[in-house]
């Protein structure tokens, strides 16, 4: 992790925009299998940044991984 990501406030840093690699990263995906996830309506609502570049927010990436292992609890 870097120093300056490191300094940042928590509730800060989970309002952060992951671009499509970083946040399937993040998630534990490849890029081409967090996209076809995404395609699919099966990943937290994205951003759009572009005409062809989405981003997630940290928060919503976490909840949506919070969501899915109480899933799997229940």
């Amino acid at each position: 992790m870097s120093e300056a990501k490191s300094q940042l406030p928590e509730n800060l840093e989970l309002l952060r925009v992951l671009t499509t690699g970083a946040a399937a990263e993040f998630c534990g995906f490849s890029a081409g299998g967090w996209s076809r996830l995404h395609r699919e309506g099966k990943t937290p609502p994205a951003i759009k940044l572009s005409a062809r570049k989405y981003g997630w927010r940290v928060r919503d990436l976490v909840a949506w991984q919070d969501s899915l292992t109480a899933q799997h609890a229940a």
